[in-house]
């Protein structure tokens, strides 16, 4: 016992140590280099020393939910990890999407969402707005800039008066032109917007996907993802079968903080009975992050 005390004291004496209020007790020496010295951890609640072994409590690791994060802002920059839980999304046609012109690029109304932990996918309306002129194939709605909010060549318009639908065949200024006559003076309207925002930048996965009804066999089908209203990335099928063909496309974007992304379709089945098919969710768009 007299070697072992003089060992302590030597210890001690020689780098300014404290002695040892509990002996009987585990300690943790380290150097404390703002004091120049060997100091003692204390441990905390979640911590302690069993023989040689440290442990922590393993409560603190497990005791949250799925799409959860642990958040202890006091203690480290979480932010990183933050966004990359909530920029993601999926969602998907919550009805059948008919009569999809034929040779021509047609918006998707993605419409409702699985999950969007950030809320950063957009099912509201890009627009809405009263006509206040009757002109045939067209809807007018003086001085409404359509552009201004997105509007696009391709996009599905709704009559909420009368609850009818057509597609956008051209855009100006007050006066959009259609591929159907639907619009009367005083006639309501919406425009969907149906897209993700991209919250941060950086590379996403994303993918998109169409289920074809009343496909034509051997004829070409195509599902296309849009940033700001324009082709990023697709893919091209040609079936053999005519029973709602599944075409997905799937890809990674690098995309800058408020980028818009969409889902767009074409096809030359020669007929304007195909639609996008809302059965079991397949016609839906998924993007996750995958890093900062």
């Amino acid at each position: 016992m007299a070697v072992t005390w003089k060992k302590v004291a030597f210890i001690e004496d020689l780098y300014g140590l404290a002695a040892l209020g509990d002996p009987g007790a585990d300690k943790i020496a380290f150097w404390d280099d703002s004091e120049t010295a060997l100091k003692w951890l204390s441990l905390a609640d979640e911590l302690s020393i069993t023989t040689t072994t440290l442990s922590v409590d393993h409560d603190l690791c497990t005791n949250f939910e799925a799409n959860e994060h642990i958040d202890y802002t006091s203690a480290i920059d979480n932010s990183a990890y933050t966004v990359k839980t909530t920029a993601k999304a999926r969602a998907y046609l919550g009805a059948n999407q008919p009569a999809l012109t034929d040779q021509t690029y047609v918006r998707i109304d993605i419409d409702t969402e699985s999950y969007d932990p950030g809320a950063n996918f957009d099912n509201g309306n890009l627009g809405t707005g009263t006509a206040d002129g009757t002109t045939g194939g067209h809807l007018i709605d003086s001085g409404y800039d359509f552009a201004a909010v997105d509007i696009a060549v391709g996009m599905r318009i709704k009559n909420t008066t009368d609850t009818t639908y057509t597609y956008i065949t051209a855009v100006a200024v007050g006066d959009l032109t259609l591929k159907d006559d639907i619009f009367v003076d005083t006639d309501t309207w919406e425009v969907q917007a149906a897209r993700f925002v991209a919250p941060v930048t950086g590379p996403y996965l994303v993918r998109g996907s169409i289920s074809w009804g009343n496909a034509v066999a051997d004829k070409s089908y195509y599902t296309l993802v849009y940033v700001n209203g324009s082709e990023a990335t697709m893919s091209i099928a040609i079936t053999a079968i005519a029973s709602s063909p599944l075409i997905p496309c799937t890809d990674i974007l690098y995309l800058s903080a408020g980028d818009k992304v969409d889902v767009w379709g074409w096809h030359n089945a020669g007929t304007g009975t195909v639609y996008a098919n809302q059965y079991a969710g397949r016609t839906a768009f998924s993007i996750h992050l995958l890093s900062v």
